[in-house]
């Protein structure tokens, strides 16, 4: 028979109570699609992902999506800062540096409501809603 192995309610591996095994047991660590990094409990019927490590890992990976987008389009704007800036120089019309760094600030507010939404969620289903967006 194998059973599942419990320290502090997680699950850190396997035991087998075969008789020819050392001490009459076998061990082994956890399969990959059972990693006990990912939070997978013992809710006394069996195996479960932790609801609350879903819910952390679902925030880590939300943010890092948003803080990846933000950054990405900050960078996008570059060129349009050089643009402004020889413009500029050269006295010509057109878009100003300023108005290039206002757009940048609301990139960085965006993402910064963003997170804050996200931390905020109470599931995984509002960590999924939250949506990188910058508005007016």
């Amino acid at each position: 028979m194998v059973f599942a192995v419990i320290e502090n309610g997680q699950l850190v591996g396997f035991v087998s109570d075969t008789a020819d095994a050392p001490e009459g047991a076998m061990t082994w660590p956890c399969p990959p699609g059972l990693d006990p990094a990912e939070g997978w409990v013992w809710n006394g019927e069996g195996l479960i992902r932790d609801p609350q490590r879903l819910l952390a890992d679902a925030k880590a990976e939300r943010l890092r999506m948003i803080r990846t987008l933000a950054a990405n389009e900050i960078a996008a704007l570059q060129w349009r800062i050089e643009r402004a800036e020889e413009r500029d120089r050269l006295g010509l019309p057109g878009e100003t540096v300023p108005e290039v760094l206002i757009e940048r600030e609301a990139i960085r507010r965006a993402s910064n409501r963003c997170e804050a939404e996200v931390n905020a969620a109470q599931d995984v289903a509002a960590v999924q809603a939250v949506v990188f967006a910058v508005t007016e």
